[in-house]
């Protein structure tokens, strides 16, 4: 990326993060647990490469990783398997505060690497990593095409990334509320004076102003202060997507969509969730992928991400069978539950959430669940204690349909190796 105007856009961002990085945890009044705030590595096995990666040889670059987190959660979960993480990010106040969080917790399996994901060739030489994580970048990079290039490019030939941009229609009024910090601040030369007058127009935002309707941003803003208000309203540069935009975002690094990596995403997108008459239903289930997608996610109106899953290749879930053995998966943001009755709750602590009935096998199986045990050992535990279920391939056909929306929303990961040792 030679462009002088991406230069120095590039430029403009690096200072907003040495100077506001973001998030601070020393100005956060709740940091988020870095276990929850992360990719759950038994779901990448089992989403992404048939529930049979061996994360001992996993190489990871974490592309943007700020200050830490996501990169401390991964680094937590994969460290007694010896994988090998890459932090790489432009800012290097960033990379101070996320290797002080990964060393207040001892972990030591991560190598921090500052610059640009544009200078990766040069940054990293003749590195490829099995899986990329890139969550909340590409929408600041001058040009996030690009960018998305040469992550793509880093990719084994096996290899997946998990990417995630703001979407449009969610963020409405942040886009309303940047436009107006835009006008105010016009002219103004200092970020500090930048900040100090966008943070007292903030502090009068009116009970008529769109962001007031936004309690999750305005919580945001308020947990981290000017950190925040720099990246989510006054931020360089914030390219945001549709349906359409962000498939030909993957399209155009030659990447195959696998799946969307947000819950809510897929909440939004599950036409079962709405209280749709049959016929409605059947009008919006029979308009193609991307015009149904933006139809919901217009008619939905929170979705504030896309996010996705995607490889050279087709990805490959896991089979449901018998060596597998199945873990709860952690989310960021997510909590789900399950009681005695096999009602299942799944809650996004942002935007609310969706209930699900499960049969009286899948419930079995459930709570069942250890994180070590395999399939075939709980059928065989299920059969013992309830013969009628019948032999080992019956019931795991009854199994498949009655868990079928926990696995469409990646619940359960199945794995043909405990992920939680040690951790």
């Amino acid at each position: 990326m030679n462009d002088p105007e991406h230069r120095a856009l590039e430029s403009r961002v690096r200072e907003q993060y040495e100077r506001f990085p973001f998030p601070d945890h020393s100005k956060s009044r709740a940091v988020i647990s870095a276990l929850a705030n992360s990719d759950d590595p038994a779901r990448l096995s089992g989403s992404l490469f048939g529930g049979r990666a061996d994360p001992s040889t996993w190489s990871i670059l974490i592309a943007g990783g700020g200050t830490g987190e996501k990169t401390l959660g991964l680094a937590m979960l994969t460290r007694h398997f010896g994988t090998r993480i890459v932090h790489l990010d432009l800012s290097g106040r960033s990379i101070e505060v996320a290797e002080g969080f990964c060393r207040a917790r001892g972990v030591d399996n991560v190598e921090f690497v500052q610059g640009s994901i544009h200078d990766i060739p040069s940054l990293l030489p003749g590195r490829r990593f099995d899986y990329v994580q890139c969550m909340g970048v590409l929408h600041h990079l001058p040009d996030p095409q690009a960018g998305l290039d040469r992550l793509a490019g880093v990719l084994t030939d096996g290899g997946a990334l998990s990417l995630a941009v703001y979407a449009d229609v969610g963020r409405t009024a942040v886009y309303l509320a940047r436009e107006a910090m835009g006008v105010l601040t016009d002219g103004v030369a200092s970020l500090d004076e930048t900040v100090a007058i966008a943070r007292s127009a903030m502090e009068r935002l009116p009970k008529s102003n769109w962001l007031r309707s936004d309690p999750a941003m305005m919580l945001h803003i308020g947990r981290h202060g000017d950190n925040a208000l720099l990246d989510a309203i006054l931020h360089a540069r914030d390219v945001a997507y549709d349906a359409y935009s962000f498939r030909a975002l993957l399209d155009g690094s030659g990447l195959v969509f696998a799946d969307h990596c947000e819950p809510f995403q897929k909440m939004v997108y599950d036409v079962r969730g709405y209280r749709f008459p049959a016929d409605l239903r059947r009008r919006v289930e029979a308009l193609p992928e991307l015009a149904r997608k933006r139809f919901l996610e217009l008619f939905h109106g929170r979705l504030v991400v896309q996010s996705a899953y995607a490889s050279r290749g087709a990805a490959r879930r896991a089979p449901f069978v018998d060596d597998m053995i199945p873990h709860r998966t952690i989310f960021t943001n997510i909590r789900w539950t399950l009681d005695t009755e096999g009602r299942v709750e799944l809650r996004d602590t942002r935007f609310g959430g969706l209930r699900m009935q499960v049969g009286g096998a899948a419930t079995f199986y459930l709570l069942s669940v250890n994180e070590v045990r395999t399939n075939g050992e709980i059928f065989d535990l299920m059969i013992a204690k309830q013969p009628a279920f019948g032999d080992r391939d019956t019931l795991r056909q009854r199994l498949e349909k009655e868990l079928e929306p926990l696995f469409r929303y990646d619940l359960i990961s199945l794995c043909d190796r405990p992920f939680r040792a040690a951790t």
